[in-house]
């Protein structure tokens, strides 16, 4: 280890005065104090390799996840007492950033000699700035940042009209005092298996209730089945395993992990909410998803067949209710666009006002609609520039052979017209590439099928899919870095899964 500079002996004789002073004048040594401790106090400095140009649209606000090993000895006690810091430098000036630590690597009781890191980009960034993490092997004040987001488990019921319920559990993710996400761990939305449903709500939302929501999107395994309930898969799972993964200042992490009632497929997902600054949330909003999708047994597709493996999906709902205000809420918006795979953006019409209880497909298995490299899709109105996309972060490298890739579905459906109330929903869904031009359409759901990737559920209130695309650019970049573990999972299947995923070790998983 270097030696330590003489100034770094006197910072810490600074330091022991300070709290000798306080402690005889009655004072307390505020957090105010701690956070400003000088950031040249620090004696040991390293450059973070941040993976994008920060100066390009779309940078700003974006978060910063990635493992830091130390070339020295780190000071950290825990994930709140310690000595990290993160600064910009710009033209020899640090300007010290908020930050967060976990899954610490101890060397001893009160030394790291490495961590996993999260920061964003500040809205001043220009590309020329340089990131640095700073820090010492010494006792110093901890950081006092505020406490951004926070992540607590709910249920929610209502029953507007007899047989027509809204039941389930959820984990609530918190920005400030607003209400940013839901993650459902389980239950019902009007007779539908709503498991792995994340769902967005409205900038500035005070409440979890439903003329808050926003958007939804869908991370359970689907497939179509015979009979009246048309569909099965994890979405219906009946136990599900769950864990808070990571609750900082800066970013919130959640495991839920379950099968489908006949064990057939099963879904294991983490997923991350990261603090962006109200300003940054008003006009954008995303949530990552590490998913691990699983068909545990084969079996052959039925019903409506279009649902013939959905890794992912954006579903929409147009809700109104002469009697219930608070169900009045949810829009379908007009159109959905896509790359292809030449990397020509396609648009498709979605129906606004769906009449019949039928699924009404406006792209279908037959369309062959494939998502291109760029890897993203958008539901959105031009009009407004309001948008909800899907990004991946890759589109290939998921399953080998033919059936390798993305294919994209989508569809308008009535699920309720009874007097008082309707309820419209639109769906864009993403599967398996079972079908291509000229072939057979394959309708068994292999039992080898094992996909694992990272996915963004991303939202522009005026960017069009524009914005979605910009942020699939990004997003392909920053989540190589970041680190996602798992541990040994059991689910209602009796069977114990080892999920160890380390994400920031190759740009799409291995298979």
């Amino acid at each position: 280890m270097s030696p330590r500079p003489p100034g770094v002996r006197l910072r810490s004789l600074f330091l022991v005065l300070l709290v000798v002073t306080a402690s005889l004048s009655g004072l307390t040594v505020q957090s105010d104090e701690a956070a400003a401790q000088p950031l040249t106090d620090f004696p040991y400095r390293q450059e973070i390799p941040v993976p994008i140009d920060t100066g390009q649209p779309g940078a700003t606000y974006q978060p910063v996840d990635l493992r830091i090993s130390f070339d020295h000895a780190c000071w950290a006690k825990n994930e709140t007492v310690h000595s990290v810091r993160v600064a910009a430098e710009t033209n020899g000036e640090l300007t010290e950033l908020e930050s967060q630590i976990y899954d610490l690597a101890y060397t001893d009781g009160s030394h790291i000699d490495a961590c996993s890191l999260v920061f964003y980009i500040p809205g001043w960034a220009t590309g020329s700035e340089r990131y640095l993490v700073l820090y010492d092997d010494e006792e110093t004040f901890p950081p006092r940042y505020p406490d951004h987001v926070g992540v607590e488990e709910a249920s929610y019921y209502y029953e507007p009209v007899p047989g027509q319920r809204i039941d389930f559990d959820y984990y609530k993710l918190m920005q400030e005092e607003d209400v940013a996400y839901g993650v459902i761990q389980q239950g019902e939305l009007l007779g539908n298996g709503i498991s792995q449903v994340v769902v967005k709500m409205k900038p500035g939302a005070p409440a979890y209730e439903t003329n808050y929501a926003d958007q939804m999107a869908s991370f359970s395994l689907f497939y179509s089945v015979d009979g009246d309930q048309e569909r099965t898969g994890t979405g219906y799972a009946e136990e599900v395993s769950k864990a808070v993964l990571v609750d900082g200042t800066l970013m919130v992490r959640v495991q839920l992990a379950g099968a489908d009632p006949d064990g057939t497929v099963y879904s294991d997902h983490v997923y991350t909410y990261y603090y962006s600054p109200p300003a940054a949330t008003a006009m954008r909003n995303r949530m990552s998803v590490n998913i691990h999708q699983q068909v545990l047994e084969s079996v052959d597709i039925g019903g409506n067949m279009e649902e013939d493996g959905m890794y992912a999906g954006i579903l929409s709902f147009r809700v109104r209710s002469q009697s219930f205000d608070k169900l009045n809420t949810g829009r379908i918006l007009p159109y959905v666009h896509m790359p292809d795979e030449n990397g020509i953006v396609r648009a498709y019409e979605m129906p606004l006002n769906p009449i019949s209880s039928e699924h009404d497909w406006v792209l279908r298995t037959r369309d062959d609609a494939d998502i291109g490299p760029a890897g993203w899709v958008s539901l959105d109105d031009p009009g407004t520039g309001k948008a909800h996309g899907l990004v991946f972060q890759s589109t290939d490298g998921l399953y080998p052979g033919r059936e390798d890739g993305l294919q994209v579905k989508a569809s308008g459906q009535q699920y309720v017209n009874v007097p008082g109330l309707e309820a419209d929903a639109g769906q864009v869904i993403v599967n398996r590439n079972a079908y291509e031009t000229g072939g057979e359409h394959n309708i068994r759901l292999p039992g080898d099928l094992d996909v694992q990737t990272n996915v963004a559920f991303f939202t522009s209130e005026t960017g069009g899919y524009d914005a979605i695309a910009q942020e699939a650019a990004l997003f392909r970049q920053l989540v190589a870095q970041r680190p996602y573990e798992r541990g040994t999972i059991e689910s209602d299947t009796a069977a114990a899964y080892n999920l160890t995923v380390a994400a920031h070790l190759a740009p799409s998983f291995p298979l």
